[in-house]
């Protein structure tokens, strides 16, 4: 029986070729996109998941309060912090702390590489976390002096096939002369792409002060503290002992508060300031999932449409067959038997199709820990039910409304569509048309705030200006000021070149190369007020003019040998003056009473960090010896431009790395997630209006075919042509526009929840949502327009000959 079953499918699958090709493409499209979307969310929930222990590890935070007004939230904190927990708290069974360094260079096996991937951590944390050796001890590994774990690309990177555990390699900082000597203890298996700590080097804690670094209270907050907790831990007892800690230790932690965070919930969830890398988001996440399950919904609503609209045209098959003793169940199974594998052929195309778009999908979404599809399967070996639940659930009312025709009816002649059946389709319609237009509003949204991002006024002139890492000069040249003098006297003699200053850091830079305090308090005022936390940086004397930053009050000119030092306009405000005017000449004590220093200007509020963030208080003084050398060029050949400044730098540093970058890429790399999620909308956005524009063209061909009569009688007594095209599209026109009032509440909602998390956003305007509407009616006329032409133009005498 069920061998007749196939054959009838397959011989119905090919007589309604148009149909059967459009339900498998929608359908495969569908499943491809939703398995994409699907692996995605997957990924980007999975982080931490590799720590066997991840539900016990929490990760202390820093709140910043300046007086009782919160600031912001840093997930640094102060190294005795993991140790006087252990010590003091009973929900604490151990703590591990990473220090990341910055850059390091390394010398291994006579040559010497930049790694930016260092952290300084304590011995347990291979007991902790989830990460595992490939050699060594991992009780041993980390415990001691200069003692360096490698990962298994930079063994091989330094020393080929051979053996590196037991070899030596020496490592010093950017800012030191000094090598060290460290013993490779260990060989780490490559950590996982799905942590926030990502890695190559883990030098022992016990090596802090060849880094410049100790572990007492007063030293600074620098340190990631992450806590392992007790099988039956109690966290309201556990921040209670941390508010205690506040307590004891006030002298040191003055107005700072402290949180805890679940390390899995930190790639989604945490937006603190220097987090090891940029974050993911909860919200784009949910969003992309929601998307796919839309994209998945618009197909099997394709499906139920087409093949319900197509009853008509099965009801003489199905008359015959229960004259013939078939009976309704037989029916059902043998619809179903074609949906079965309708779905099938589709599943197996969307497993193609995805497999082919997994390696654009990961560089367009930059998350490159995605597995393959078939590798997926293996471990989603769930999705192989697709067939079946495309079946029961796309195939199951079509094959009861086909199964239920009365034979009498039909073989009369008298058979048509019913009323609910009509009606069904309609508001399937509706809700497709409504998630595409839904989608749209996204996409728009997202495009425009991009746009307004990139657009913003920073304050700053960014263009045209190329900055020098000049963090290795410090090795063994203590006459760095004279050199910088003639540098800046050869680079603004050649003609491709505007302007040279130098500095400690640049706008648009990471926050990990920017320092911060929250000891600044005006002269007169108790540390019991408040300090908030300031981002600083050492400029020279020409630095706010490369930059085209403007000066608000006073002398924004910095003057080395004086206690003179620049505020930004944000901070002169969080310092609680009335105005710049009242700030300049005013005392600032930073740390101590003993560092009393003068304001001599204020300048115009910019944008450090993307016009995502708020401005942040700044505070500038004058530089000795920088880590970044500034060139303004003409740009006329930037190429050119780069050369001339490379043969410049190797004539008085022949020795040190030539690294430039140009200013606004840096300010571009902070746009990098809205650009992506901006790129996976239009994907998908363009997906979603293809199927969607797939099935209205297989159920417009169908009605289309049914008004040809109606459009022939009309022509043979002179209808104008305009109400020929009114009466085939109006349908389609009423239910967009009846989709749009629907979603167009819905889209409000979502978008500006999304808009709230920047700092800068754009107004949501009508035009955001009526503009979607408008590009779906278009294509959905689009869509309709040739078989409305091909109906308005055929022959009467055709249509109605048999009449």
């Amino acid at each position: 029986m069920f061998k007749n079953y196939l054959k009838t499918s397959l011989r119905n699958l090919k007589k309604y070729k148009q149909t059967s090709i459009i339900n498998i493409l929608g359908l495969a499209v569908g499943m491809a996109a939703f398995i994409l979307l699907y692996e995605y969310s997957r990924t980007e929930w999975s982080y931490e998941d590799f720590h066997t222990k991840s539900d016990r590890i929490y990760r202390i935070t820093t709140d910043y309060y300046n007086g009782k007004e919160f600031v912001e939230t840093d997930c640094e904190t102060f190294e005795p912090i993991g140790p006087y927990l252990k010590d003091q708290s009973p929900d604490v069974k151990d703590f591990v702390r990473f220090y990341h360094n910055g850059n390091v260079i390394i010398d291994a096996a006579n040559r010497k590489f930049d790694e930016p991937f260092l952290y300084i951590v304590d011995g347990n944390v291979f007991d902790v976390f989830g990460y595992e050796l490939k050699s060594g001890n991992p009780n041993e590994a980390l415990y001691g002096k200069n003692k360096v774990v490698i990962s298994e690309k930079l063994a091989e990177k330094y020393f080929g096939e051979q053996n590196a555990l037991g070899k030596d390699i020496k490592i010093k900082t950017e800012f030191s002369s000094e090598f060290f000597v460290y013993e490779v203890t260990g060989v780490l298996k490559n950590v996982p792409s799905n942590t926030h700590l990502k890695f190559d080097i883990l030098i022992s804690h016990e090596t802090l002060l060849n880094f410049d670094i100790t572990d007492e209270w007063g030293f600074g907050n620098n340190t990631y503290t992450y806590l392992f907790l007790e099988e039956n831990f109690d966290l309201n007892r556990l921040e209670s002992q941390i508010d205690e800690m506040v307590k004891t230790h006030k002298k040191h932690l003055g107005d700072d508060q402290f949180g805890i965070e679940p390390i899995d919930e930190i790639h989604l969830y945490s937006k603190k300031s220097f987090e090891p890398e940029a974050n993911g988001d909860a919200k784009t996440v949910k969003l992309l999932f929601g998307v796919a399950l839309l994209l998945l919904f618009i197909s099997w609503v394709n499906y139920v449409n087409i093949t319900t609209a197509r009853s008509i045209t099965r009801a003489k098959e199905v008359g015959v067959r229960k004259v013939t003793g078939s009976n309704k169940s037989q029916l059902i199974v043998q619809f179903l038997t074609e949906t079965m594998i309708t779905s099938t052929l589709a599943f197996v195309l969307s497993l193609l199709i995805a497999s082919l778009a997994m390696p654009s999908f990961r560089e367009l979404s930059g998350q490159y820990a995605m597995r393959d599809i078939f590798q997926g399967l293996v471990s989603m070996p769930w999705l192989l039910l697709f067939p079946l639940i495309i079946t029961l659930t796309a195939g199951i009312y079509p094959a009861f409304v086909l199964s239920r025709f009365e034979p009498i009816l039909i073989l009369k002649g008298k058979f048509n569509s019913s009323n609910s059946g009509i009606l069904l389709r309609k508001f399937l319609s509706v809700a497709q048309f409504s998630a595409v237009i839904l989608l749209t509003i996204c996409t728009v949204t997202v495009y425009y705030q991009l746009n307004h991002l990139k657009n913003k006024d920073l304050g700053v002139s960014i263009e045209k200006i190329v900055y020098l890492d000049a963090t290795s000069i410090y090795e063994d040249d203590l006459k760095i000021k004279e050199k910088l003098t003639g540098i800046k006297a050869e680079l603004e003699a050649l003609p491709e070149i505007i302007s040279f200053a130098w500095s400690g850091g640049v706008p648009g830079a990471s926050e990990h190369d920017i320092s911060t305090s929250n000891g600044i308090l005006r002269e007169g005022r108790d540390r019991k007020d408040g300090s908030a936390n300031y981002y600083h940086y050492d400029v020279s004397e020409g630095f706010f003019d490369l930059m085209g930053a403007e000066a608000v009050s006073g002398s924004i000119t910095p003057i080395v040998g004086t206690d003179q030092i620049i505020f930004n306009e944000e901070a002169i405000k969080v310092l609680g003056f009335k105005d710049n005017e009242e700030a300049v000449g005013s005392k600032v004590f930073w740390g101590s009473t003993d560092n009393k220093f003068t304001i001599s200007g204020v300048v115009k509020n910019f944008h450090q960090f993307s016009p995502k963030a708020p401005i942040v208080p700044m505070v500038f003084y004058p530089s000795r010896e920088p880590d970044y050398l500034l060139v303004k060029l003409a740009m006329n050949d930037p190429a050119s431009s780069i050369n001339s400044i490379r043969k410049v730098w190797e004539k008085h540093f022949p020795n040190k790395l030539f690294k430039y970058q140009f200013i606004d890429d840096q300010y571009d790399r902070q746009y990098r997630a809205e650009e992506r999620l901006g790129k996976v909308a239009l994907m998908f956005t363009v997906l979603t209006v293809f199927i969607a524009a797939l099935g209205l063209y297989g159920l417009v061909s169908f009605h289309v075919a049914q008004k040809m009569k109606e459009v022939g009688i009309r022509k043979v007594l002179g209808a104008p042509l305009i109400s020929l095209y009114t009466l085939l599209t109006k349908d389609v026109v009423l239910l967009v526009l009846i989709a749009g009032f629907l979603a167009i509440p819905s889209g409000y909602l979502l978008v500006d929840d999304w808009l709230n998390s920047f700092a800068s956003a754009i107004n949501l305007n009508v035009g955001i949502f009526i503009l979607p509407m408008l590009i779906i009616l278009f294509v959905s006329l689009l869509t309709v327009a040739y078989q409305t032409t091909k109906a308005i133009l055929a022959n009467p005498t055709e249509t109605l000959k048999n009449e």
